[in-house]
């Protein structure tokens, strides 16, 4: 009897050993993984489709070929895309772009633009001569001049609210709308298919940032990638830049740190600003819910100070904040959705920014409590 119990404690010792040292190498196997790294260096083949031996790429956005029709959601104003015939012939592409301007056509620098079947879709059609190489561009809003945008974070696929800002900013005649992350709730068909279907509602593009809630159980390659395109990308429209970060995972890896370090330092823009779901700082603290690490925050910091930039934009906290830290203004954009936080009194909120060549205001729209 003794011996066999002798033998239990054994195998009770032995087995607390094991699950001690499993639960060291899963700590150190979370470490190692790198979500946004992986997200980063799978970015570049969102955009591509191979039709009739012709390779295509498009910049940022997704792209499928559906019933001989090559469909793209455009992910910022200027759809930069390129062709490499390994073809014999002449082929025509017939494509359909989405997430497009309401009130114009857009611009193409070769072939032909015409209205689709409803506002916010165009058809392109363009003929690649055989064994040809063209880059060519579609523009949604050519030109200089000032305009507006608006910024919302958070709707978490909530209809009644998302509808009122949505109405609210096609009332207001925005150039487009940038929602910082969390647009759903959780990843899915139905929730996917409602932030493309109230997307039309605004008036004008929707672009996004890349949050939390997009990348819940595999979000992002099994919804987001293919219907947003990538998580980190930049534009300049009327002379200011614009560089959205994936920082869903409360950081930027090193890899988005260097992409966003390299574009900021390449535009010669008067205004840069960036986007993101979470900021690098809560302002207030309440939420904890700012870069979960300040070493991080101050890198980031360091960087857009060097760079230049003028706000960073972001969500996450379902609050508003409107801070400055050094000559680098803060603003977090509110909730568009989201259960707000009941201490501040910020009820439904979004935010447009007027830029005038270089300057620009910022303007809360606020659309009642929550």
């Amino acid at each position: 009897m003794k011996k066999f119990k002798s033998s239990l404690d054994v195998m009770r010792r032995l087995r607390h050993r094991l699950m001690f040292y499993l639960l060291i190498l899963l700590s150190m196997w979370s470490c190692l993984v790198n979500p946004q790294k992986e997200r980063f260096d799978i970015n570049a083949g969102i955009g591509r489709v191979t039709v009739n031996e012709v390779d295509i790429q498009v910049k940022f956005a997704p792209l499928a070929l559906v019933g001989g029709v090559i469909e793209a959601r455009a992910q910022r104003p200027t759809l930069e895309v390129t062709f490499q015939s390994r073809n014999a012939a002449a082929v025509n592409l017939a494509f359909k772009l989405k997430n497009m301007r309401q009130d114009a056509l857009p611009v193409a620098s070769a072939g032909t633009i015409s209205a689709g079947e409803r506002a916010g879709i165009v058809n392109w059609n363009i003929t690649i001569a055989a064994g040809q190489a063209l880059s060519a561009n579609v523009e949604n809003f050519p030109g200089g001049g000032a305009y507006r945008f608006g910024v919302v974070g958070d709707m978490h696929y909530r209809n009644s609210t998302a509808t009122l800002i949505a109405n609210s900013a096609a009332s207001r005649g925005l150039d487009f709308f940038i929602v910082v992350g969390d647009f759903v709730n959780q990843p899915n068909d139905d929730e996917y298919n409602w932030a493309l279907a109230i997307s039309e509602k605004f008036g004008g593009p929707v672009y996004t940032a890349y949050g939390n809630h997009e990348g819940f159980r595999s979000g992002y390659m099994n919804y987001y990638r293919n219907l947003f395109g990538t998580t980190n990308y930049s534009f300049t429209h009327k002379g200011d830049f614009f560089l959205i970060l994936d920082s869903a995972d409360q950081s930027i890896s090193r890899e988005i740190f260097r992409y966003a370090e390299s574009e900021l330092a390449a535009s010669p823009a008067a205004l840069k600003m960036v986007f993101m779901h979470v900021p690098p700082f809560d302002d207030t603290g309440m939420r904890n819910n700012s870069f979960n690490s300040r070493f991080q925050a101050a890198r980031f910091m360091n960087m857009v100070l060097d760079q230049g930039v003028d706000v960073v934009f972001a969500g996450h906290i379902h609050t508003y904040q409107d801070f400055w830290v050094d000559n680098v203004r803060h603003v977090v954009v509110g909730t568009g959705g989201g259960r707000p936080e009941q201490f501040d009194g910020v009820g439904i909120r979004y935010v447009i920014i007027h830029s005038s060549g270089g300057g620009y205001a910022l303007e809360t729209v606020d659309l009642g409590p929550d």
